[in-house]
């Protein structure tokens, strides 16, 4: 007779074998905190306030955010670091004690609304220094035959420059501990060698606030910067730091370049590669006229893999540990540098990866995945990092330049979601210190698709935020799949037990069937609707099918659609109008119809041609959901129908383009400046403000060029600068569920 305590045990193992987790169908239709987007939260230099942090955390909660990464930025980046002069708010330095109190400040406010903060751990975007960093324990590098510390150039071996507001111009700041700090090594077969400091310094940062990049091979290095921005977040945020609001520490995109010297890489090679590389580091400096080839390749070889030994035993090692230690997670983007992607990753808790916007087409450059095999190990990793992060739609002026929209994005994020990733961190969420009548307001200097409280589209773009949470949530199910569907779509699964999730996405500009065998549903996250799966998908159109469970059953047949007449305003294009406040408006403008009915029946709206970024309906004052892709239409619920005539009222909203340039129409009123040139071409204009003026101190009202309607810190636009097309051009039709 078996005990009873074993009995016991052996149902309780049994009914743990048999629960199950979260269905496709709960986190469809209940997202998890960790399936909504978060953003990049950059906190433009002294363009920060209280009220902007209060404001755009309450737009935040309002989209379903569920964090934001703080970044102590620079006034703009023009792709460089410049300073705005005459800023309102002050002399606010990242990384300042007045700085550290509003992050204290935003921290408490995002915990009172749900919303987690992470923060990059050193000012700027890259990578782990600041201006506590001396220069003993900055990264460094080799120079060879020197016998006089000032035969050593003090222009740095660094990547950006910076604007020097006393030359006024761009260049690289000069970094005099390459002659103070020499190091000398001895005389190796005639070469004199020794190492100073490469001069990398943080990017972007202002000329007065750059500080040198940490050592990240040296131990000593790595813990003398963490030890200082831990013990500030403490000084400033409390001891218990999660409970103070903080979640995550970020290690941003590497952007430092490679170091050749820490202080114990002699020892460490020996070490890792069995020999003394003493005598082969003249082939560094380019002295190989004594070595044979095969040992040159060899020890560059073997010097490759010891620095990236070093990298990932010492910066991405000790940082995880310190994050942990602290109770916080580690984000991090490990897919370019002197290190091996796959080997730092594995000491990531949040992996993340990177991709650029392109509207409407997959984006495949190569800053998108920049490790070639990258985008395999994303895949592959999915057991361990289930959820796979990227810095989503960062952008270039030519094609950020306030003319995004949901629409033009959605194919580029369905191609990261097949690749990979399934959860976007959106690039980039300016703070926006200034009040509702200040728009579009701060951006990051040239860079970034436009997200933020500001957007034409801010609160109607609720329904893609809510399509990219429905869409992540099912990515996220279950475990990744090899499973294929016999459809002519590129794919990616996930799967759990007997149930399998497929996402598909039709990436051509024709619209194709998709015939599906077997038992299952059809997830639609722009919708929102679990139902048959349809007989085709249009062109950009992407879904989820979802095998096992319970069978949907046929799609709803509709009669044939009927156009519904008689709109205020006229359907069409706006630009095409004479009137100047319809040619350059932007925002949201109001049409109204009506249409017949026998009797009451859910329907489908479709709009036709929408130019725009949003499209909400609502009949007879029943909200029927806003479209914002083809095929722009939306279901109308029976009960929001009544025999006879019914009223549709259809809002659309456009971009911030057209009102920018009409503004170019007015004299100018703020003083703007070309920007330099990236070192890829551009055709789009690229001017930077050089300073506030005084009269915004008193408000729009006060300002001298009355036709204006607009403020922004960038401008990328001129007078004759091509109109956005945007409207409700239609057909608009309703058609009756039979």
């Amino acid at each position: 007779m078996m005990p009873r305590i074993a009995s016991a045990f052996l149902v309780s193992f049994a009914a743990a074998l048999s629960w199950a987790g979260p269905s496709p169908e709960d986190v469809f239709w209940s997202p998890p905190p960790e399936a909504h987007a978060g953003v990049w939260w950059h906190w433009m230099g002294s363009q920060v306030t209280r009220e902007g942090i209060v404001k755009d955390l309450d737009w935040m909660r309002r989209m379903g955010i569920s964090e934001a990464t703080i970044f102590g930025m620079c006034d703009s980046t023009t792709p460089w670091a410049k300073r705005i002069a005459n800023v309102p708010t002050g002399n606010l330095r990242p990384f300042s004690e007045a700085w550290w109190k509003l992050v204290q400040f935003a921290c408490a406010e995002a915990k009172t609304r749900g919303i987690g903060i992470g923060l990059h751990n050193c000012p700027g975007y890259t990578c782990t220094g600041g201006p506590w960093i001396p220069p003993r324990l900055a990264m460094r590098e080799l120079v060879f035959n020197v016998t006089n510390a000032e035969q050593i150039s003090t222009k740095p071996n660094a990547l950006f420059p910076v604007y020097d507001e006393d030359a006024r111009e761009f260049r690289l700041p000069p970094c005099a501990a390459r002659r103070t700090d020499y190091r000398r090594l001895g005389n190796v077969d005639g070469v004199e060698i020794g190492h100073v400091p490469m001069g990398a310094f943080v990017q972007p940062a202002d000329w007065d606030t750059l500080g040198l990049e940490c050592d990240k091979m040296n131990p000593e290095a790595v813990a003398f910067h963490l030890d200082h921005v831990f013990g500030e977040m403490k000084r400033h945020l409390g001891n218990d730091l999660p409970a103070a609001g903080l979640s995550f520490v970020l290690l941003d995109s590497y952007e430092a370049g490679t170091p050749t010297w820490t202080p114990r890489m002699r020892e460490e090679f020996q070490a890792r590669r069995g020999y003394d590389c003493w005598r082969f580091l003249p082939i560094l400096g380019g002295f190989t006229n004594r070595f044979a080839a095969a040992e040159i390749t060899s020890f560059r070889k073997d010097w490759d893999r010891t620095v990236a030994d070093l990298y990932r035993d010492v910066l991405f090692a000790q940082m995880a540990k310190r994050v942990r230690a602290e109770g916080l997670r580690f984000a991090n983007e490990p897919y370019e540098g002197p290190f091996v992607p796959r080997e730092a990753a594995m000491h990531v808790d949040r992996l993340m990866t990177e991709f650029w916007y392109e509207p409407n087409q997959a984006f495949d450059r190569v800053r998108r995945y920049r490790h070639a095999d990258f985008n395999t190990f994303l895949r592959a990793d999915g057991m361990r990092h289930n959820v796979v992060e990227a810095e989503a739609f960062t952008g270039w002026p030519t094609h950020c330049a306030w003319t995004e929209t949901p629409g033009l994005m959605k194919a580029c994020g369905d191609h990261a979601w097949l690749n990979g990733v399934n959860r976007f961190v959106l690039h980039t969420c300016p703070l926006q210190p200034w009040g509702d009548d200040v728009k579009p307001g701060v951006t990051m200097g040239r860079w970034g698709t436009h997200f933020g409280r500001n957007q034409t589209w801010a609160e109607s773009g609720r329904c893609w935020f809510d399509y990219v949470a429905r869409a992540q949530a099912l990515l996220q199910w279950g475990r990744p799949s090899s499973a294929k569907l016999a459809v002519p779509f590129p794919q990616f699964a996930r799967e759990d037990g007997e149930r399998k999730v497929h996402f598909l996405v039709n990436d051509s500009d024709a619209e194709k069937p998709l015939a599906l065998a077997g038992g299952g549903s059809w997830f639609d996250p722009v919708s929102g609707t679990i139902g048959a799966a349809p007989k085709t998908l249009a062109p950009r159109q992407s879904g989820f099918w979802v095998a096992g469970g319970k069978d949907a059953g046929a799609a709803p047949v509709f009669d044939a659609a009927v156009a519904v007449m008689g709109w205020t305003p006229a359907l069409g294009d706006w630009t095409k109008s004479a009137d100047p406040e319809t040619k350059y408006f932007s925002g949201t403008r109001v049409y109204r119809a009506a249409f017949a009915c026998a009797a009451p029946a859910d329907a489908e709206l479709s709009l036709g041609v929408v130019l725009g970024a949003t499209a909400r309906v609502v009949v007879n004052g029943v909200d029927c959901g806003t479209a914002w892709c083809a095929p722009w239409k939306v279901a109308v619920p029976r009960a929001a129908v009544r025999a006879g005539a019914n009223e549709v009222v259809v809002e659309v909203v456009n971009v911030w383009a057209n009102r920018l340039i009409g503004d170019e129409q007015e004299p100018a009123d703020v003083a703007f400046a070309a920007s330099p040139l990236p070192a890829w071409p551009d055709s789009d204009v690229r001017e930077m403000m050089l300073a506030y003026p005084d009269w915004f101190k008193d408000g729009l009202a006060a300002r001298p060029s009355k036709g204006r309607r607009c403020f922004t810190t960038w401008n990328f636009f001129t007078k004759d600068s091509p109109l956005v097309p945007s409207g409700l051009v239609g057909p608009v039709s309703v058609a009756w569920r039979r």
